[in-house]
């Protein structure tokens, strides 16, 4: 048996579910927990209904969030079908009400309100007693133990990642939001083309990672272009761009085919390129293929731009006239920032306006709320919840790198609105990024200096663009308003 322990724990409780594993395995005791046992590729139900007749005891995390959760029932349910041995741990001060079928005859051990670590032996002591005495569900019998969760100001055991760039498809902090169903939904239907779109650092590429995961895990091929790692050569001209991108196709698919060799210069490139997809891509492989293309905003401002993204409305189009032809199979995933909108008065390239287009908004109160616990809880209260809530709006990046920042240099809130709007603190990379895309326009500046005023946008147009880029909120220029309080207070301070 390659453990003994199964870990049941609502999403809400991660970092609980983190600690309690980290205190067991220390000990002695070999745990399977989601989403780190979990092997690449293979679906989480499969691997659970699998792990949890395997285990000699499933340790339930109670809170108000597991008693809610339909997750932790079924995988309840599991364990008293195969007569694995249940212990609760809670982590609140609650009394399950849903669950309260499976658990009202368990032995309990009750995880607050005090550290967790002060009573560590005692808590791996009751898993023992449980591992020697074999299944005790139903001995009614409810241990005197005081254990609570992890210090607010100690990490715990899951390593913090540094919030940047994509996060990991298995990681703990990867934040679900409803766009994430839509865009799996999309690459499922094998939709032509599927855009994400959204202002800088709010999750695209994590998404679009995700998404080539699950296709991966349905057995369709896969390949992966970042336009962020194509030099200047390679964006000299329309045929160099494509040659290059045919290369990494061909590496990636193992494709033996050397697509400059049978480049025709009398075709002109995007007749080649296409051909190349025809013949050499879509002729030799079988199923359905999903081409990801992340920071497809790199082109923007390239002469050629319009011919490329002209060239991917062909094929969208192809696909529409021959709907069981060879451009049926494919299915081509584009991310991109909406930062471009700044660049470009009149940003309508192909294909943007057509295919499947989903945009990728802000983390709610609720999302928040439960990356805060992902972090050992640095936000203490309901109020600094909501005090940083206000500062950061949401911004995915934002959330996550002040969460960070206050976990490991264990700094509070009041600390953290001190430094943010420094140009070397927390944020400065990103606000000062933000602060060079409004300077090529001067009247974008102006409108976003009206609005710090509290008047209206002065043109839609320019609000429209600033919303596009993340810059504004708000259904209209009428009621126009910075994104969050911390991009207000330092543009305020900024703008020339």
């Amino acid at each position: 048996m390659d453990h003994q322990v199964f870990i049941s724990y609502s999403q809400r409780d991660r970092g609980h579910a983190a600690t309690i594993c980290a205190n067991l395995e220390q000990d002695g005791i070999p745990c399977w927990i989601a989403p780190r046992d979990i092997p690449g590729g293979q679906h989480w139900d499969e691997t659970i209904i699998e792990a949890i007749p395997r285990s000699r005891v499933l340790l339930v995390i109670i809170s108000s969030h597991s008693d809610r959760s339909l997750h932790v029932k079924r995988e309840l349910s599991l364990a008293a079908e195969h007569a694995v041995s249940i212990l609760p741990v809670r982590v609140e001060d609650v009394v399950p009400q849903r669950l309260r079928y499976y658990l009202g005859t368990c032995q309990w051990v009750d995880a607050h309100p005090v550290p967790i670590e002060a009573h560590r032996e005692m808590l791996c002591a009751a898993v023992h007693r449980l591992l020697a005495e074999g299944a005790m569900a139903g001995r009614g019998d409810v241990l005197d133990v005081e254990v609570a969760v992890p210090p607010l100001d100690e990490p715990a055991r899951t390593a913090l990642e540094p919030p940047t760039g994509a996060v990991q498809v298995d990681s703990p902090f990867y934040v679900e939001r409803a766009v994430d169903a839509e865009f799996h939904a999309a690459v499922a239907r094998q939709d032509s083309l599927v855009l994400l779109k959204g202002a800088r650092q709010v999750g695209k590429t994590s998404l679009l990672a995700q998404g080539v995961h699950r296709a991966r895990a349905a057995e369709r091929r896969v390949v992966w272009t970042d336009l962020q790692t194509l030099n200047a050569s390679q964006l000299a001209s329309l045929d160099h761009l494509y040659q290059s991108l045919a290369r990494m196709l061909a590496d990636q698919l193992g494709l033996a085919v050397r697509p400059e060799t049978d480049w025709d210069p009398q075709l002109g490139p995007n007749r080649n390129f296409e051909r190349f997809m025809l013949q050499e891509v879509l002729e030799r492989i079988t199923g359905p293929l999903v081409w990801a293309i992340d920071e497809a905003d790199r082109l923007i401002g390239c002469e050629f731009a319009d011919e490329v993204f002209g060239l991917l409305r062909t094929w969208h189009n192809a696909r529409a006239i021959d709907r069981n032809g060879a451009w049926s199979r494919l299915t081509v995933a584009i991310a991109y920032a909406t930062e471009a909108h700044l660049l470009r008065e009149d940003l309508q390239p192909s294909p943007f306006n057509v295919g499947t287009r989903l945009a990728l908004e802000d983390f709610n109160f609720e999302q928040v709320l439960h990356l805060n616990q992902c972090y050992g809880a640095p936000l203490r209260s309901d109020a600094e919840l909501a005090g940083f809530y206000r500062l950061v709006g949401g911004q995915p990046y934002l959330v996550r790198n002040g969460l960070h920042r206050m976990a490991t240099a264990r700094v509070g809130l009041a600390a953290l609105e001190q430094q943010s709007c420094l140009d070397d603190g927390p944020f400065g990379e990103h606000l000062r990024r933000l602060l060079l895309a409004l300077h090529p326009d001067r009247g974008l500046g102006e409108t976003v200096r009206e609005v710090l005023r509290g008047r209206s946008s002065p043109s839609a147009q320019h609000f429209y663009r600033l919303r596009s880029a993340g810059i504004l909120a708000g259904n209209s220029a009428h009621d126009a308003r910075p994104r969050c309080q911390l991009y207000a207070a330092y543009l305020e301070h900024h703008l020339p």
